[in-house]
């Protein structure tokens, strides 16, 4: 596939899918992340809330905000990730180009051919087949959703 990315197991992504039902079939206008775990059941805002000394460092957040998504739960217990959230970026949106401080796991749920990484100078579609993906995020990177019409792309994506 790319020295950057491999595939190391699959999942079933129609069952994660139905377990957060609304949270992945919305209509979005914005880039958003819906953080999995935190660093304490009243950490709601996870991953996705990290501010001043913590910013930027690859803290663990490990402790599941929430009960009702048992099978996503196993599956990230499995991988061993930490400050694990559901990704969404809709149409014509992009990341800034970045490094990440470790590599991340990603488990694409909606996406399709102009959904994109660009990985130092490679350009790379994940499809969303069950495959769980290791992604060397440690290089310079980007992902683009390049849909001119209402698609938000959706991932899991949790540090390892």
């Amino acid at each position: 596939m790319s020295e950057f990315i491999k595939k190391i197991g699959e999942v079933d992504i129609e069952r994660i899918i139905s377990e957060f039902d609304s949270e992945v079939h919305g209509e979005y206008s914005k880039p958003f992340q819906y953080s999995l775990q935190g660093f304490s059941k009243d950490d709601i805002d996870g991953a996705a809330g990290m501010t001043g000394d913590l910013k930027g460092e690859e803290t663990e957040c490990t402790v599941r905000l929430y009960d009702k998504y048992e099978y996503t739960y196993s599956i990230i217990e499995e991988y061993k990730m930490y400050r694990s959230r559901l990704m969404v970026l809709p149409d014509k949106r992009n990341y800034s180009w970045h490094l990440d401080y470790s590599p991340r796991i990603h488990i694409p749920l909606l996406t399709n051919d102009s959904c994109f990484f660009i990985i130092e100078d490679e350009k790379i579609h994940l499809p969303a087949d069950g495959n769980v993906y290791w992604v060397d995020t440690t290089k310079w990177h980007t992902f683009v959703n390049a849909n001119r019409y209402q698609f938000a792309r959706t991932h899991i994506v949790g540090c390892i």
